[in-house]
């Protein structure tokens, strides 16, 4: 007698299960055991109205194509309200992607973001995957359902125990201390700079630079005839019979210029630009000539826009990324001594939060503030974020790093959060983090980054600690969190592990996410 699904995820046999990504720019579907998602297409759903009834198109080639009343939406965990979207994009990847049946087919959820809205650590967190728990059980009809930690399975993926995991993603950064393969959620630091951000400020700058806005590529003419169009014109001339889009669905188009720049042309450079004093495009093209040279990698040719605009390398926008290791509340930094001063308040306030750290681990001669960064002397009244309101950490567990340091995590630099990051976990597993980061993620493939990240840490953290990061090929860095999924989905061990229906409907929603 053949067993079915449910039966055979009970008795521990190795079932055919979806590994899936969703993320905030981009899904991944795949099967377990796989090296890579064989299905990557974009967190976006076009919808067009037809008389009373609604068509919904999604993946790369749905929304490419032009259509004249497209609207465009995107899933995001800061508006992550129609969950009839999370059903769509997951019956799409499972039965038109892979071929299979969603009520035959398991599903491997990686946690991330989106999932847990933002922060696994929260009550909105529990909520958003007590609602997506529903939705796949009750709506998409799953026979089992498993949700792994995204941290732990990039440090699974690269054969970590210990790690400190950097995701960098489109909606923001996530930084996560694994210790012994579980996550230290208390020390957690979770930041809204990200990918999206740098977006922004590419748009910004372009448009300061070349004194006209991104064109799609549907609004140009042919190559070749680029130079003569008319930047202020509007008009669609790609001959499809289009002659007009919505504006959701134009930025799609718009966005998609922009990170295809970032990817190319963008980079950080090794030593803060505000340091060196370069400015001319000159001298940055020889700069950033000379640190490829000193790496063995080609220099890139100069960028063209649709619209036949080039952006060479010299250019200052590339280096818009850079962003992520400035302290305060614009993206473009300070500079000077009022750039190192506020570097040093915002060190010393997070030396003053772990104080009380350093009275518990006294006696045994080590302090919770790691040596090299400077006490804190000074009236923390000078920093306007110093004081978090209750609304503005609510829902964060009391004593959380996230609860400590309020608003500061999006005014910080990459640098100093995951300096607060070691500084609030045990002392004895300081050391280990630190020779085990992992930058994974999208905004992990930006040129020049783990570098920077590596020297800036070197330079706040004791002698004696060395900083090493996990060398990884960026296709692997990109996709980690799918690849730690898809070995996990084949372990033997791993299939007593899953959440069948039936649990789920004895238990109902709240008590099975206790699970998870």
């Amino acid at each position: 007698v053949k067993m079915s699904v449910q039966q055979a995820m009970l008795c521990g046999d190795e079932i055919k299960s979806a590994i899936i990504d969703l993320g905030s720019s981009t899904c991944r579907f795949g099967t377990a055991g796989q090296d890579m998602p064989r299905h990557v297409f974009r967190s976006d759903i076009g919808s067009i109205s037809d008389g009373e009834k609604t068509r919904s198109l999604y993946g790369d080639g749905g929304l490419r194509y032009l259509h004249k009343d497209m609207h465009v939406r995107s899933l995001s965990h800061h508006s992550v309200t129609k969950w009839d979207d999370i059903e769509q994009i997951l019956t799409y990847g499972v039965e038109q992607c892979m071929r299979l049946d969603t009520k035959d087919t398991p599903l491997f959820l990686a946690d991330n973001a989106l999932i847990s809205g933002g922060c696994p650590n929260n009550s909105t967190g529990k909520k958003c995957k007590e609602q997506i728990m529903e939705t796949c059980f009750e709506k998409v009809g799953a026979p089992g359902l498993y949700f792994g930690n995204g941290a732990i399975l990039s440090a699974f993926s690269a054969g970590r125990v210990n790690s400190l995991v950097i995701d960098i993603g489109a909606a923001g950064t996530k930084i996560t201390p694994i210790v012994e393969g579980y996550q230290l959620q208390k020390s957690s630091i979770y930041t809204s700079r990200g990918g999206n951000l740098l977006d922004e400020m590419l748009l910004s700058d372009i448009l300061n630079r070349t004194g006209k806005p991104i064109r799609p590529w549907f609004e140009c003419t042919k190559k070749g005839a680029a130079g003569n169009s008319d930047p202020t014109a509007s008009t669609i001339n790609c001959g499809y019979g289009v002659t007009s889009v919505t504006p959701t669905f134009r930025n799609i188009h718009v966005r998609d210029v922009v990170r295809d720049v970032k990817q190319w042309m963008c980079f950080v450079p090794h030593n803060p630009i505000s340091t060196t004093g370069i400015h001319d495009p000159v001298v940055l093209h020889k700069y950033r000539e000379d640190e490829l040279i000193k790496r063995g990698l080609q220099f890139p040719p100069p960028y063209e826009l649709p619209d036949g605009t080039l952006v060479s390398s010299g250019d200052t926008i590339c280096t818009a990324p850079e962003a992520m290791f400035f302290t305060g509340n614009n993206t473009k930094g300070a500079s000077g001594n009022s750039a190192s001063n506020l570097r040093k308040r915002t060190r010393d306030l997070i030396e003053s939060t772990f104080a009380e750290n350093a009275n518990t681990t006294s006696s045994s001669g080590q302090g919770s503030t790691l040596s090299n960064a400077p006490n804190s002397g000074e009236a923390m009244d000078v920093i306007d974020s110093t004081t978090s309101s209750s609304s503005e950490t609510h829902g964060y567990p009391l004593g959380s790093l996230m609860q400590k340091l309020g608003p500061l995590v999006d005014t910080a630099s990459l640098t100093d959060l995951i300096y607060a990051c070691i500084a609030h976990v045990d002392v004895d597993v300081r050391k280990e983090l630190l020779s085990n980061i992992q930058i994974v993620g999208g905004g992990s493939l930006i040129q020049g980054l783990s570098n920077r990240l590596a020297m800036e840490l070197n330079g706040v953290v004791p002698s004696h600690m060395k900083v090493k990061l996990v060398n990884a090929l960026p296709i692997e860095r990109q996709h980690a969190a799918w690849v730690g999924g898809s070995i996990l989905g084949i372990c033997g061990s791993f299939q007593q592990l899953w959440l069948t229906k039936s649990e789920y409907e004895e238990l109902g929603p709240q008590r099975a996410a206790l699970r998870f």
